[in-house]
């Protein structure tokens, strides 16, 4: 499976792998228009879906429970992550 990302993505797509510790599934490829390329099996896909839903649950949220813009960014890899 092959998924591109803007580099926004990519980086909070990053940060939530590393918060779970998995940083070693990410397989980004820079592409040449500046998107990333997110490239892994179903199962890889599934746990980095994961990781964002942990991550959100961890800074996705004002104090109002309002979605941050990173909460926002998360909301949105989750569901592309899933559409795939």
């Amino acid at each position: 499976m092959s998924i591109t990302l803007s580099k926004e993505e990519a980086e909070v797509l990053k940060e939530a792998a590393i918060s779970e510790n998995k940083a070693n599934l990410l397989e980004l490829e820079l592409l040449s228009n500046g998107r990333f390329c997110l490239k892994g099996s179903e199962e890889v896909i599934s746990d980095l879906r994961e990781c964002c839903g942990e991550y959100l649950q961890i800074v996705g949220f004002d104090i109002n429970y309002e979605p941050t813009s990173k909460g926002k960014i998360l909301e949105y890899l989750i569901d592309k992550l899933d559409q795939d």
